[in-house]
């Protein structure tokens, strides 16, 4: 061996072991992503048919923020890893001008709720770019048939107006079918509770699509969860008690999944 390929060797054995240790770090990156919720459906025309290459656009109402995105060749669009908030969406039909279009297409009143994937259809109408078919989407069916979980949303309203002990969110937990106090547990007095008779250590505490569970055997807080923010600071959360999705592959108990406000294109604060 000469003494040129030594450093050559030494090079190689450094830019492996920064390949292996990235991917002992790259678990650990994957489990703080989660979607906090996402927007897809299926544009179509008159008679139903599959409209592909249609082109989506989405905007936040609250923020202005803008997304664009495509209909790939069934007609399926998908908007992921959305803040929660009002949206309203716009379809046109994006081939050329000469050939025949379709009618621009609003739909409007998008409310997209913490961890939701909202599915929103659009039904284009034959016409041109420069008639606009508007569309509320408050007015489409409540019922979902998407998700099969057992889940209660508590809004920005209630979190406020509902009477609160100690100012913690987790109490209000309790208010969801099929669940109780935690009589006797360590965290009977910070709002830990068992949902569908399963023990309170066993429930999924998640912030912002982070891991907020307390992984001390002991809980030096006092709780099964960490942070605790105040109500003013959350937008809303939701409890899942049954048939959660696998991305909640966490434990047996409930889903607890809370999102704290962001900012918006209007003033707000709590003093």
């Amino acid at each position: 061996m000469t003494r040129r390929e030594k450093p050559r060797r030494a090079t190689y054995v450094s830019w492996w072991l920064a390949v292996g240790s990235s991917f002992f770090m790259l678990p650990g990156l994957l489990m703080a992503q989660l979607d906090q919720g996402a927007i897809t459906g299926t544009v179509t025309d008159p008679q139903g048919a599959a409209v592909a290459q249609a082109a989506v656009r989405l905007t936040n109402v609250d923020t202005g923020f803008v997304l664009d995105a495509h209909t790939d060749k069934s007609g399926v669009y998908t908007f992921q890893s959305l803040t929660i908030g009002q949206y309203s969406m716009t379809v046109s039909d994006s081939v050329t001008v000469s050939a025949a279009g379709f009618a621009t297409t609003t739909k409007s009143g998008l409310k997209l709720q913490v961890g939701q994937r909202l599915e929103a259809d659009v039904r284009l109408q034959v016409g041109s770019a420069n008639v606009t078919v508007s569309v509320n989407a408050s007015a489409t069916p409540l019922l979902q048939s998407d998700d099969a979980a057992a889940e209660q949303v508590m809004t920005q309203r209630q979190i406020n107006d509902i009477p609160l002990n100690q100012r913690n969110y987790v109490f209000l937990a309790q208010l969801d079918a099929g669940v109780n106090s935690s009589n006797g547990s360590r965290g009977q007095g910070n709002g830990d509770f068992v949902a569908n008779g399963q023990r309170a250590t066993e429930n999924n505490f998640i912030l912002d699509g982070v891991d907020n569970n307390s992984n001390s055997i002991d809980f030096l807080n006092g709780a099964s969860y960490n942070v605790k923010p105040p109500p003013d600071a959350l937008q809303e959360f939701s409890v899942e008690t049954a048939d959660s999705s696998a991305q909640y592959g966490h434990s047996a108990g409930a889903v607890v999944d809370a999102s704290i406000k962001s900012g918006t294109n209007q003033l707000h604060c709590d003093a």
